[in-house]
């Protein structure tokens, strides 16, 4: 009984004191101006925070869908291609920094006219505005040395729109999914600080869809250079933009091809000076397995 009793004792004292830390407490925060409505609305404005963080990010990701939904809305099948007027065809190819979908470090196009001989060319380095992951540098060979002095997105990309203009259909591997949608993202961001487009909704062909559809079931994969190689064609070297962009134009031509439906006024890329050129450099030739 004696011992219950000073374990009572020990209980209620350990209250009182906490009691007294307790009152401590509330007399400071009265002696500084801090009561017990403050520190409420303290907690209610940091709750107030955490609701309204996922209200960002769903708004970023309804302006993205909305975006994706815009872009597939132009994509253009081969039976189209027939029907429609000869325009200037942009293959380009985007290389990114690795951590956001609007970090470019560089862009790689050519322009194909109808019934000329002469390939345009643009190709530019960007510095990023985070940094280039290690996978990107193994992939591209692209170092931060390289991009250190490079031109801003904000002053490469109204030149690269330009390039591309109002009268052509762009072309890409995968392209609606991701380098079309990159620049898009990359344009809402800049927008506020640079005078320039607000969107970038091209006509375009993705070499994915027409390999996906024309391409016999017994093909499993889709990238770039594993259906160049199903051609003939071995790549020297894939994951620069400039080259990429090459090797897309040349697969849309094979798919074309290989199906028969290549219209007369798409430019044979093979057959001009400047593109025997690029695909020396570039390719070689290997066994065809199609």
């Amino acid at each position: 009984m004696r011992n219950i009793k000073k374990k009572s004792e020990l209980r209620s004292g350990k209250k009182t004191v906490q009691k007294l830390c307790n009152n401590q407490k509330t007399k400071k925060q009265a002696e500084h101006g801090i009561g017990w409505q403050q520190t409420t609305q303290e907690k209610d404005s940091a709750r107030n925070k955490k609701t309204q963080l996922p209200s960002e990010q769903l708004q970023k990701r309804h302006r993205s869908r909305q975006m994706e939904r815009a872009i597939r809305s132009r994509i253009l099948q081969i039976d189209e291609l027939t029907s429609m007027e000869p325009v200037p065809i942009v293959a380009f190819d985007l290389e990114l920094a690795g951590s956001f979908a609007d970090d470019i470090i560089e862009i790689g196009a050519i322009r194909l006219t109808p019934f000329e001989k002469h390939i345009q060319m643009f190709n530019s380095l960007i510095r990023p505005r985070t940094f280039v992951n290690r996978t990107v540098r193994k992939m591209t060979g692209i170092t931060k040395e390289q991009l250190r002095d490079k031109k801003t997105i904000a002053e490469v990309l109204p030149e690269f729109l330009s390039f591309v203009g109002d009268d052509s259909i762009v072309l890409g591997h995968a392209i609606g999914e991701n380098d079309i949608l990159s620049i898009n993202l990359a344009m809402l961001r800049l927008k506020k600080n640079v005078t320039m487009p607000q969107r970038f909704y091209p006509y375009y062909v993705d070499t994915v869809r027409i390999a996906q559809k024309i391409l016999p079931k017994s093909i499993k994969k889709y990238n770039l250079q594993y259906l160049l190689e199903q051609f003939g064609w071995q790549a020297n070297q894939l994951h620069r933009a400039l080259d990429d962009a090459i090797a897309s134009y040349l697969l849309f031509q094979l798919l074309l091809d290989y199906q028969g439906k290549r219209p007369g006024w798409i430019p044979n890329i093979m057959k001009m000076d400047e593109g025997e050129i690029m695909l020396e450099n570039r390719f070689f030739h290997a066994p065809k397995l199609l």
